[in-house]
């Protein structure tokens, strides 16, 4: 089973977090301090000011994030691979839960779209049978603690692949036929 982070691989929350300070995303990723994971700090705000305006924007500002424009053709390559869930981690408001919700109906196309787990504990699904693909070193520290845990940095300016700069989807692809060469 193929588990999938949402936030950072499928969804720019990067990018809807520039909206709401009103800040250009491009200059934002342009500039990114490499391995710095706090958004805060990329958009020049402080940490409770960034999650209180969030939570404040409530479940449109979840339901509403851009996906990336790889999003699409990355999962629909990925389940043809095989059964893919997608993880995310929500914040302490049930808006975001809600909104992660609705913006996986939209993604999907699937009103009834079931394939997702909410939380933050994601090395809770760790096993050999399981690959998990994220954008936070965390977490895949966290997963890789299962014996055999398979995993795949997605590349990202905050990780610790941030000197990549070639495409991400293409870079995933070499990545998983790595660890299934025959698929």
């Amino acid at each position: 089973m193929i588990l999938l982070d949402m936030d950072g691989v499928l969804c720019d929350f990067v990018g809807a977090a520039c909206e709401l300070f009103r800040k250009n995303t491009s200059y934002v990723y342009a500039n990114w301090k490499p391995g710095n994971y706090d958004v805060s700090k990329e958009i020049e705000t402080t940490e409770d000011e960034l999650w209180k305006r969030v939570n404040e924007a409530g479940e449109p500002f979840w339901e509403n994030i851009d996906p990336y424009p790889w999003a699409k053709e990355m999962y629909d390559w990925l389940t043809m691979q095989d059964d893919v869930v997608i993880l995310t981690s929500p914040t302490f408001d049930p808006s975001c839960h809600s909104g992660k919700v609705k913006w996986l109906y939209k993604f999907t196309g699937n009103d009834k779209f079931r394939n997702y787990l909410i939380g933050p504990k994601k090395e809770a699904c760790a096993s050999p049978s399981n690959l998990l693909i994220d954008d936070s070193d965390k977490n895949i520290a966290a997963f890789k603690k299962c014996p055999e845990a398979k995993t795949l940095l997605f590349p990202q300016p905050w990780n610790s692949m941030h000197e990549f700069k070639g495409d991400k989807f293409t870079n995933l692809r070499y990545q998983f036929h790595n660890f299934f060469p025959l698929r």
